[in-house]
């Protein structure tokens, strides 16, 4: 039996007109390309209706185009090993996820999807990235990217370059295996030595207390102290000053560098305007480079972290600690040796200047420099 196509043709239309009026607030008819195809045939409709479907079609590609862009790949390098990571490129600086350094670093990933926060974290390290953010939490210090972190297809993307130098200080760096060497000839050069450098003197009294007790008598007697200790264990130990005169600062520098120290510590008491800040603080070059530090300053960095981190747990017996922190002072950016400077407390606190008029306070402190010292040696023979 025969039959006409003509009704079939007109019901087929009517049918896709009727679905298209009842989804069009769903989607387009357009937007899927059998449709646009199906109406214009049974339609008999003008190929425009397709030109339209088209358009989208490139306008489409032209916003996922920039995704075609990640196939360069760059390395991140830690504790871990390697890890080859796809990168984007944004303005001049190249963004890799944040997860890589987790993976090469063998961190722990945290993520808070209500605060759009990601924290990597170990035993001793806390880092937290903020999604639109330049903030990064390093160990509850704020530190600043160039430019913000981005969210791309669901991942944190952060700055390659800035984010490697924030993540270098915190893991010691692989080294290859020591080669055997012939025994040489033994060296003038001591064991192990120390450079201790009490802070100010003579015209340069530093900060003052309320009774008239001066920074620099302190400083100068504390440093006394560590000097004695360390000799009774057979540690060499050099002062920039000995007495109540005035160093200058590249002089200490000078005085350092000629002694070829293992350790430099630059002894120091605090002071503030508002009375009620307490504790102590050490501080360390975290921005060393090799122009101003020389070659080992990779090595450096990392030791004096670590002498940092030992001065602050055993000063932190006897007096509350404000943590380790990064700082720029002369005698600290021009080393190339591992480099510390310990505020021993504030002057200006009613109690801890009390304490610092102390001399077994004082012996207390001068002992847990002593530790922290004979500790660092023991872990890096």
């Amino acid at each position: 039996m025969h039959i006409d196509d003509e009704p079939s043709k007109k019901i087929s239309v009517q049918r896709l007109a009727y679905s298209v009026q009842k989804n069009k607030n769903r989607c387009d008819c357009f937007s899927c390309p059998l449709n646009a195809v199906r109406y214009c045939i049974l339609a008999q409709h003008p190929l425009s209706c397709y030109r339209t479907f088209m358009r989208k079609i490139l306008c489409s590609i032209l916003l996922f185009f920039p995704l075609l862009l990640e196939a360069q790949t760059l390395t991140v390098s830690g504790l871990k090993g390697s890890v080859q990571v796809p990168t984007r490129t944004l303005g001049s600086l190249a963004f890799v996820p944040a997860s890589s350094f987790a993976q090469a670093y063998g961190l722990q990933e945290i993520w808070n999807s209500k605060s759009k926060t990601l924290v990597l974290q170990s035993p001793q390290t806390k880092i937290a990235f903020r999604a639109s953010s330049t903030c990064v939490w390093v160990n509850g210090k704020i530190l600043r990217l160039p430019t913000r972190a981005k969210m791309v297809n669901g991942r944190l993307f952060i700055p390659f370059e800035s984010s490697s130098k924030i993540f270098s200080p915190f893991h010691r760096v692989p080294t290859s295996p020591k080669k055997e060497t012939p025994p040489t000839p033994p060296s003038s050069k001591p064991n192990f030595v120390v450079v201790i450098d009490p802070g100010h003197g003579g015209y340069d009294i530093g900060a003052r207390d309320r009774k008239g007790l001066n920074e620099k008598d302190i400083n100068l007697d504390v440093a006394k102290r560590v000097r004695d200790k360390l000799s009774s264990y057979g540690i060499q130990a050099t002062m920039t000053r000995s007495r109540d005169v005035f160093v200058g600062l590249p002089q200490r520098v000078s005085i350092a560098k000629s002694a070829r120290p293992n350790l430099f510590i630059s002894i120091h008491t605090n002071a503030a305007r508002n009375r009620n800040v307490s504790g102590t603080e050490i501080f360390y070059y975290a921005q060393a480079n090799i122009r101003q530090n020389g070659s080992s300053y990779q090595q450096n960095r990392l030791k004096s972290y670590q002498l940092a981190k030992l001065v602050q747990y055993h000063t932190g017996k006897t007096v509350r600690s404000r943590g380790v922190k990064d700082a720029r002072y002369f005698v600290l950016k021009n080393a190339t040796y591992p480099a510390i400077l310990l505020e021993m407390g504030f002057i200006t606190h009613a109690w801890e200047e009390k304490n610092l008029n102390n001399p077994k306070h004082r012996d207390k402190l001068a002992q847990a420099i002593v530790q922290s010292v004979l500790d660092y040696k023991a872990r890096n023979k």
